[in-house]
C-alpha cells in the first residue's frame, strides 16, 4: 500500500507536517471534512518503514520491510 499525504505548510512555505492517508479518496474526504484545500493527488509516497494510521478512515497503513 502507499502512502497519500497532505502537506501543512506555515505561513512561508515550509513543510511543517504530513497528514497520512490510505487513498486519494480519504484524501478528498478529509480535506472536505476539515476545510482544507484540497491540492491535487499526492500519493505513492513509498518507504518500507512507515506505519502510519489514514486520518480520514483510522485504516493501518503499513510498508513492507526489505
Amino acid at each position: 500500500m502507499s502512502l497519500h499525504a497532505f502537506h501543512v505548510e506555515d505561513s512561508r512555505g515550509d513543510l511543517v507536517d504530513l497528514v497520512p492517508f490510505c487513498s486519494d479518496s480519504c484524501h478528498r474526504q478529509w480535506c472536505r471534512d476539515t476545510g482544507a484545500e484540497y491540492r491535487g493527488w499526492n500519493g505513492c509516497m513509498e518507504r518500507p518503514d512507515y506505519d502510519q494510521e489514514c486520518a480520514s478512515c483510522s485504516a493501518r497503513i503499513a510498508g513492507s520491510a526489505s
